[in-house]
């Protein structure tokens, strides 16, 4: 089904008027009613997104224009993985830290898992049990810094699968 223009036109009007979209100006077209170019607020919020690879722990904060504003990343090992997990709270507690003016305006939190495992004895997030445990970690954080925030955000996690897809 198609939509109707003036069903088009409420819908970007009720966008900006959330502040999601702007008025970028208007279209140079040569016939008619010259029409408004909109284009996605990229102060309307932020996105935070970790990363947990084989090896390493990245974590990054961007605008809706892909633009990053800060990132960082640390080495899985043994331990981060440990019950005490000190590093790993030092690691995000300093990232926090860095990224405070932006906790209320944060709209979604991604977290990228990996869906294949190792293959052999090395230690890379060979031991399912312990990823799982480090992922429900990390979410357990989140939600402690997050806390603050208007919007409760429930992270998203998504295995390596599901991001290559939207990658695309």
């Amino acid at each position: 089904t198609e939509a109707s223009k003036p069903t088009i036109s409420k819908n970007v009007e009720d966008m900006i008027g959330k502040g999601l979209h702007v008025e970028m100006g208007k279209a140079d077209n040569s016939v008619g009613k010259k029409a408004t170019l909109v284009g996605i607020n990229k102060a309307y919020g932020y996105v935070l997104a970790l990363d947990l690879s084989k090896q390493t722990l990245k974590i990054a904060l961007a605008d809706l224009h892909y633009q990053l504003i800060e990132t960082s990343r640390m080495p899985i090992n043994e331990d981060l993985l440990s019950p005490e997990g000190l590093e790993l709270q030092d690691f995000m507690a300093a990232f926090f830290g860095r990224i405070e003016r932006y906790m209320g305006q944060i709209k979604a939190i991604c977290i990228g898992y990996p869906g294949v495992v190792g293959h052999n004895d090395s230690f890379y997030l060979s031991n399912v049990k312990a990823k799982e445990e480090l992922l429900e970690r990390i979410k357990g954080m989140l939600g402690a810094s997050m806390a603050n925030n208007a919007t409760v955000l429930k992270p998203r996690v998504f295995n390596d699968m599901n991001l290559a897809i939207l990658a695309e």
